[in-house]
């Protein structure tokens, strides 16, 4: 008895405080994620320095708060120029394997300083995704997790962290 107890507390905390079991919604993350992906992904604390370029997040939707899984395209600090379809960061072209390639990209054109402890994300799929393009940078406050491991469905099976540099 004593065991099932502490078992169910653990099981509560760790999902409360160190994992989270989140349902990708829609297709924004498309190829890497599909819709209704299911995926565990680890909390944390997120200071500046301690975030990729190219890793993907769950982070609280700035709009209405749902959680929501987007890759980091910039990082605070760093000044991100759209030039057609091309994204530069720091005058050096985003090299972005994983788009979706299936159809051509809109194009944008401007410029972006990412502030300090904010991140700028963007959907794989970047013409059916709503991110910082729309509600710009995100405060590190806001990245709740990181994906590591799809789980459901069985196809998906292992996908986590793929094209994060």
């Amino acid at each position: 008895m004593a065991v099932g107890v502490l078992g169910a507390f653990l099981l509560a905390y760790s999902r409360a405080r160190v994992f989270d079991s989140v349902i990708v919604d829609g297709r924004s993350m498309y190829p890497t994620f599909d819709d209704r992906t299911r995926v565990f992904a680890w909390q944390g604390c997120y200071q500046p320095g301690s975030l990729k370029r190219g890793e993907i997040l769950i982070l609280s939707d700035p709009t209405d708060g749902t959680l929501v899984v987007k890759r980091v395209v910039a990082l605070g600090g760093e000044t991100l120029t759209f030039a057609g379809e091309d994204i530069y960061v720091n005058g050096k072209r985003l090299n972005e394997p994983y788009l979706n390639q299936q159809e051509p990209l809109l194009q944008y054109e401007g410029s972006v300083l990412v502030p300090p402890r904010s991140v700028w994300v963007m959907g794989d799929n970047r013409n059916h995704s709503s991110d910082s393009r729309d509600y710009g940078p995100v405060p590190l406050k806001d990245v709740r997790s990181r994906p590591f491991l799809a789980f459901w469905p069985p196809r998906e099976w292992g996908r986590g962290q793929q094209g994060a540099s």
